[in-house]
């Protein structure tokens, strides 16, 4: 889990946690991928190292990496991260995931359009515009041409001091 002091400047540390839940597995990699943001401001290289994750790096330098155990799949790059679990929902992604980890780490959820199977979300922080968008949806997380009942999560950023289009 990732805890920060609010009065202090510093980036937060990653401090991993046992995931023994789908939830907890979920959102042990978005903290992951939000900490590699915040400190190298790039989603690519998240996961590099973590245990039970495979990487395979394209030409272009995005990164597909999988976990066969948690069956989970992700297409990193520079600002933006699409990630594929299988058994979750958007409503589970939103509402378990992704708000629990942006309140230890900005102190705020999201805030959330839509409802059901697609869900949409942002958070300002002084750094960065954070998109979202979970769906309800069948995925393929491994990249082996499955398709499986379960949840896709897009993170996006956008540098506050870039034009929002």
């Amino acid at each position: 889990m990732i805890r920060r002091d609010r009065r202090q400047t510093c980036l937060p540390r990653y401090r991993s946690r046992p995931a023994d839940t789908a939830e907890a597995f979920a959102r042990d990699t978005v903290e992951r991928l939000l900490a590699a943001m915040t400190r190298h401001g790039s989603f690519a290289d998240a996961v590099q190292g973590a245990p039970g994750f495979d990487s395979n790096v394209l030409p272009d330098g995005i990164r597909l990496v999988s976990h066969r155990a948690q069956m989970t799949g992700a297409v990193l790059a520079r600002d933006t991260a699409g990630l594929s679990f299988a058994g979750l929902t958007a409503e589970r992604l939103a509402h378990d995931v992704m708000d629990p980890v942006l309140r230890d780490l900005f102190g705020e959820a999201a805030h959330w359009r839509g409802m059901g199977a697609l869900l949409t979300g942002m958070l300002e922080t002084p750094r960065l515009l954070l998109r979202f968008e979970c769906e309800t949806a069948l995925v393929d997380p491994l990249f082996g041409g499955d398709a499986l009942r379960g949840g896709a999560l897009i993170l996006q950023t956008v540098p506050q001091h870039a034009p929002l289009h």
